[in-house]
């Protein structure tokens, strides 16, 4: 077995808010390209990362109905 590593970023400190559920993962995003602007970054999407950009990726009415109300809640906290 050979791997080769195509593409790595730097860790990334994202912005948390004490109104959301946070966590420590291990996969990529675009973030770490929005670093030079100078910006704090939420990252934030509905559902799981278990599911997510698989050929099962789904989220549910529930997932999003949460979705729409954490943004909600996100824009007022941020105000």
């Amino acid at each position: 077995c050979e791997v080769q590593l195509l593409y790595s970023g730097p860790c990334t400190r994202m912005l948390t808010l004490p109104i959301l559920e946070t966590g420590v993962m291990s996969y990529f995003t675009d973030v770490p390209h929005f670093a030079p602007l100078g910006a704090e970054v939420l990252l934030y999407g509905p559902g799981t990362i278990h599911r997510a950009h698989t050929d099962f990726e789904f989220i549910t009415r529930e997932e999003i109905a949460r979705a729409a109300d954490d943004v909600v809640n996100i824009v007022r906290y941020l105000r």
